[in-house]
């Protein structure tokens, strides 16, 4: 106390836990196998969101790009199952992100499967020449379900019109046109009208047309 002797006193530095940067909990149960197509899906997810000037998660958040990741949704209907993928969600990125699950490179003891592209490009062809969707299905040996996906792709990317693609009566034609431009700005989702519609009328039909209309006033996916 009389400055007699130096006295030292010990103290404890806590060190801060260390947290991965840039890592959230669903990128950390990425497997191997699965980290390029993890970061294939967040690619097209980072510049969905830079278009339309959001953050990354409002597009979709990392839980629904792995769920994504594990189920492979083949269709729009699949893709509807996800977890997070609403109805206007599915409307406006659903395709897009099919098409990245869609484009896996085979390995090479695998032997080649055809990607969405090539499929789209297989039923243009086929759908130009006449053939119903019934028989586009059966040639293609593919369901029903993914030759309207892939049919509304097409038209939406102005590679085939819709009256390629189906016959339909002019007055079904109109009611469901009409249906989709009852309210104003954005097209409604399919979801939203299908209940007039369906079953008498299979849902690919609907969004078919939707995507004609897509084509004819520009929306964006």
């Amino acid at each position: 106390m009389r400055g007699e002797t130096t006295l030292l006193l010990r103290r404890d530095l806590s060190t801060p836990s260390k947290t991965p940067r840039n890592s959230s909990q669903a990128s950390q149960l990425v497997r191997g196998e699965e980290r390029q197509m993890w970061e294939a899906l967040r690619t097209l997810r980072r510049q969905l969101a830079e278009q339309h000037n959001v953050p990354p998660y409002v597009i979709f958040p990392d839980s629904t790009l792995l769920e994504m990741l594990r189920e492979q949704p083949e269709d729009l209907d699949d893709m509807a199952q996800i977890s997070g993928v609403g109805a206007r969600k599915l409307e406006r990125y659903g395709a897009a992100f099919l098409k990245v699950l869609n484009q896996t490179e085979p390995t090479t003891s695998a032997p080649a499967t055809p990607n969405s592209q090539d499929l789209r490009n297989e039923l243009v062809t086929l759908a130009r020449s006449g053939m119903t969707p019934e028989q586009i299905s059966q040639q293609m040996q593919c369901s029903l379900k993914n030759v309207y996906t892939l049919m509304a792709q097409a038209i939406a990317a102005n590679l085939l019109s819709l009256e390629q693609a189906l016959d339909l009566p002019d007055e079904l034609l109109g009611d469901i046109q009409d249906a989709f431009l009852q309210s104003d700005g954005d097209l409604p989702s399919v979801a939203s009208i299908a209940g007039q519609f369906t079953p008498q009328i299979e849902e690919g039909v609907l969004y078919c047309v939707r995507a004609a209309l897509q084509a004819e006033f520009g929306e964006s996916l």
